[in-house]
């Protein structure tokens, strides 16, 4: 094998783009999977686990807050047109760089330190 360095190709807005869909699909799964769990966890959506969270603190959220959380309870869910773009732009981003990519370097294989 022989090893190329290549550039990594600028991915303006990517990033914004990436986080509209971790916010949207965390409220999303995160309601999915908490409508599955035992009698026993009372929260059974995102918002409900925000208020325990919140009625908690000092146990639940000693170093840290949950804006994540709160931002992600705050999506429309996976219907949205914002979420839909958002998902097709990283998608498509990604598979262009990832494939410009191994074009450029005449590569098979990226590694990454």
């Amino acid at each position: 094998a022989v090893l190329v360095e290549v550039k990594a190709p600028k991915l303006d807005g990517v990033g914004d783009a990436e986080f509209t869909v971790l916010k949207t699909e965390l409220k999303a799964d995160l309601d999915t999977y908490l409508a599955t769990t035992p009698p026993t966890v009372t929260a059974r959506t995102l918002g409900q686990l925000i208020a325990f969270n919140r009625a908690n603190a000092a146990a639940e959220m000693p170093f840290f807050q949950q804006e994540i959380f709160e931002q992600a309870a705050q999506t429309k869910g996976l219907a949205d047109p914002a979420y839909k773009a958002a998902r097709a732009k990283s998608l498509k981003m990604a598979s262009e760089a990832i494939d410009g990519l191994l074009r450029s370097a005449g590569a098979q294989v990226l590694v990454e330190p």
